[in-house]
């Protein structure tokens, strides 16, 4: 008992509780002194994306009152004296003509209803069916005759339609809207319910000569709806509870208000500071949060959310945070005591098997299915596949000695044969026979390079160099019988490959080849690389080998009858330079003709 602080699992126990315990008041710091940020960034982001809804609702609807008052009447465009058709809307007031017998009532008539009924849908296609919350009304200025025919209200809440301005041309609204001259003045009109509303004064523009054009008033146009249309366009999902969405108009007096008690207060600072791009003020003796989205027809929309609330959210946030990092401690002590117990003791028992040195496979439940048991089976399948490398280790170094043998074995006192072609070349200049002598040259390069360093590298380039040296030799012997054709793709001339793997294929397909029916001797060298992947293709039309003795011999599967050299050779220095990651093969192409294929890793 004196040694359990020694035990592997009291240990991990330890130092996994130690971890948890650094973990979770690291991160727990960590979240303290960014979390306000973080709910602050949050309550910005929710600010910010509750600003863009309303802007676009409150924008939406601006747009349609705006493309609806361009609907009743364009005053930008300007008309001819000489137009014989006008919008019927502009011709009922710009056209009538009293008469002492008013005979030209009885179609005023038809013309007023007509535009009345087109002057309502224009609205309810722009407001919707909630006709109880607005009303729009067209007053006709008294410059006009049709005034007199027109009812005569005292306010601009009165039904929707046409009107005279008789009673109403004093009013501060209709006097404002004269001087906007177009452009739309919005306003509230104090009541039971505060209404809003807005008046645009429309023109007519009209040509009266070639160089003169002039505008006359054609009336007031007012919009009224109730402040309460706009709570479906203000909301304020997403802020605190106390936050709040101000509607100003262009002189920053409040239209509308999630809080009603402020409608009609005029927030020029706060709108100037939000406009200048200050994010924070000082409103009401509290630091608010401060965003200003700019509408169109001069609106703009102000939101305000106080920074105690932010920090209100932050403090609860922590709490809870607090509270998860306790749970989490408890909970990973626990579990962090629990699995050392389960996952430590099996590996007791499997590092006592494996001090033992026992040779006998490590005795455990075939049936599990966890990390432990793929542990045995993997160790097991280690030890398996150690004895199997060192198997074919064995196997390897047996290999390599019997090619170098055999290596050696080709090299017969190469000074003897070299000494003796070049006194055979001698001989042949001396006695005027060049071309015997060029052969013999040739031959000697061959010669030379087949015997010298045997299990060197060398680039495909000199390889290649010394089958066209090595076919020269073989087209004094067969003449015009013989055909060479080379496709080496230009890649592929500096890469290293083990010496003398290509001509003894090629001498192979020439031995292939000359028993063939047809008279000449086709020969194709094909070098490519693919796909990190050298491949070297011998081709020959020879249609009577055996493929499959030819691959046995190759791979030491059977022995050749003519004890030669050359394919097995090659076959097992491959497999000595590249440990069995290169292939050698012989096979038919779809012609039928006979092909060695060797694909070397590059």
């Amino acid at each position: 008992m004196r040694d359990w602080y020694r035990s592997i699992s009291v240990r991990t126990a330890l130092i996994f509780i130690l971890l948890d315990v650094l973990i979770v008041g690291f991160f727990s710091a960590v979240l303290y002194r960014h979390f306000s940020r973080m709910t602050r960034e949050s309550v910005e982001q929710s600010l910010e994306a509750t600003i863009a809804a309303n802007d676009n609702k409150i924008r939406e609807l601006l747009n349609r009152i705006e493309i609806t008052t361009e609907l009743v009447h364009d005053s930008n465009r300007i008309y001819r004296d000489t137009d014989t058709e006008l919008p019927e809307f502009l011709d009922m007031i710009v056209s009538f003509q009293e008469r002492e017998d008013n005979s030209q009532l009885v179609a005023f008539l038809g013309d007023y209803k007509r535009n009345r009924n087109l002057f309502l849908n224009y609205f309810k296609t722009c407001f919707g069916e909630m006709e109880s919350l607005y009303s729009t009304v067209f007053f006709v200025d008294e410059s006009w005759p049709v005034h007199r025919y027109l009812r005569k209200p005292s306010d601009c809440v009165s039904e929707s339609g046409f009107g005279s301005s008789v009673r109403v041309k004093e009013e501060e609204w209709y006097q404002r809207a004269r001087e906007y001259a177009g452009e739309p003045y919005w306003f509230i009109l104090e009541g039971r319910e505060p209404v809003i509303c807005m008046a645009v004064q429309l023109k007519y523009r009209h040509i009266v000569s070639a160089m003169e054009s002039t505008e006359e008033e054609l009336g007031v146009l007012v919009v009224t709806f109730d402040s309460s249309l706009l709570s479906g366009y203000l909301e304020l999902n997403g802020l605190t509870r106390d936050s709040e969405i101000f509607l100003l108009d262009g002189a920053d007096t409040v239209i509308y208000s999630t809080d009603a008690q402020k409608r009609g207060e005029t927030m020029h600072e706060p709108a100037t500071a939000a406009r200048q791009g200050q994010n924070e003020w000082q409103y009401e003796g509290e630091l608010c949060l401060l965003r200003q989205s700019q509408l169109p027809l001069g609106l703009s929309v102000v939101t305000v959310v106080p920074v105690s609330e932010v920090r209100d959210l932050a403090a609860q946030g922590m709490r809870i945070i607090l509270l998860a990092g306790v749970a989490t401690l408890a909970a990973g002590v626990f579990f962090t005591i629990v699995l050392s117990v389960i996952v430590l003791t099996p590996l007791k028992e499997f590092a006592a098997y494996m001090e033992a040195g026992d040779t006998a496979e490590f005795p455990f439940d075939e049936g599990r299915r966890d990390e432990i048991g793929r542990l045995y089976r993997s160790f097991r399948q280690l030890m398996k596949q150690l004895k199997e490398s060192m198997r074919r280790e064995k196997e390897t170094q047996e290999h390599k000695a019997q090619a170098e043998l055999r290596a050696l074995q080709a090299q017969i006192n190469p000074h003897f044969i070299y000494n003796t072609l070049n006194s055979i070349s001698c001989l042949a200049m001396l006695n005027g026979q060049e071309h015997i002598a060029d052969l013999i040259g040739n031959m000697t390069k061959v010669v030379r390079y087949n015997l010298s360093d045997p299990l060197a590298l060398v680039a495909v380039e000199e390889e290649v160099r010394i089958i066209r040296q090595y076919e020269h030799i073989q087209k004094n012997c067969y003449r015009d019988r013989l055909c060479f054709s080379y496709d080496i793709a230009p890649e592929t001339l500096d890469i290293m490959i083990p010496k003398l793997v290509i001509q003894p294929l090629v001498e192979n397909a020439i031995f292939h080849s000359r028993n063939a029916e047809e008279k000449t001797i086709r020969i194709l060298l094909k070098i490519t690389a693919e796909d990190h992947v050298l491949c070297i293709r011998v081709v020959d039309h020879g249609r009577e080998a055996d493929i499959g003795r030819i691959n046995q011999y190759a791979c030491g599967q059977r022995e050749s009858a003519t004890k030669s050299l050359g394919v097995r050779n090659i076959y097992e220095r491959l497999q000595i330079v590249y440990g069995g990651k290169a292939v050698m093969r012989y096979q038919k192409d779809v012609e039928g003709n006979t092909e060695a294929v060797i694909r070397i890793p590059v």
